[in-house]
């Protein structure tokens, strides 16, 4: 067991609002099998936004954290004190890589994101990688970057990707910017709306989210990590 000394009796875990479904950001297993192995308590911490997870890493309040992919990319460039050491693999998948997906209803007669002019977005967080990077470049690359919000009817920002397909499913916007991943659990989820929705562009595909600790976490632990 590790020496409970240098604050090391408790350690705090954050995680980035990708979803709105607890059991859909589930590092419980996780956080349950370090626990046993490093012998000390880790406390979840599941907050309101990316920038707030960003935040509790930068201010040290968190020694270990999920943040996704964007969110880490700008730690990293900023040279703060962090390290990767994991990415997850979802069950039945080869790699962790995933997509930024736009989606519409399935009704709707828009078949490409070249026609959304003049339509109502949907984005998230800007630390968002598929919810907001992404389109982002998608968005210029077609000619409607969303820095001209005169080519949009409206661009709408919301916490998370689950927020962004309800929006949809209730006719408050004509198209949302979301992560494939949460889209294809959702679409397990709930097989009576499959038909509700329809997928109108894919974008490259974006590395898989790091799980990642504070360089200065004491040696110990990270080689037990």
């Amino acid at each position: 067991m590790v020496e409970k000394n240098k604050n090391l009796n408790e350690l705090t875990f954050v995680i980035a609002p990708a979803s709105d479904e607890i059991e859909n950001l589930n590092f419980t297993k996780l956080v349950e099998h370090l626990k046993e192995k490093l012998g000390i308590s880790i406390n979840l911490k599941y907050s309101n936004s990316y920038k707030e997870a960003l935040l509790s890493i930068k201010d040290g309040s968190a020694k270990l954290g999920w943040l996704g992919s964007y969110a880490y990319m700008k730690l990293e460039q900023q040279n703060l004190d962090i390290e990767p050491f994991a990415v997850g693999i979802l069950k039945g998948r080869k790699t962790p890589n995933y997509h930024s997906l736009f989606i519409v209803n399935s009704k709707s007669k828009i078949k490409k994101i070249e026609e959304l002019q003049g339509k109502t977005l949907i984005l998230s967080d800007k630390f968002s990688a598929s919810g907001y990077e992404v389109p982002k470049h998608e968005l210029e690359s077609a000619g409607l970057p969303i820095a001209n919000k005169k080519l949009y009817k409206k661009i709408l920002y919301v916490k998370n990707h689950d927020e962004a397909i309800k929006k949809v499913l209730d006719g408050l916007a004509d198209v949302a910017a979301i992560s494939s991943i949460n889209f294809e659990k959702w679409f397990a989820n709930n097989q009576k709306n499959n038909k509700s929705l329809k997928i109108i562009h894919k974008s490259p595909a974006i590395s898989g989210p790091p799980l990642v600790f504070a360089k200065d976490l004491d040696i110990t632990l990270k080689n037990k990590i």
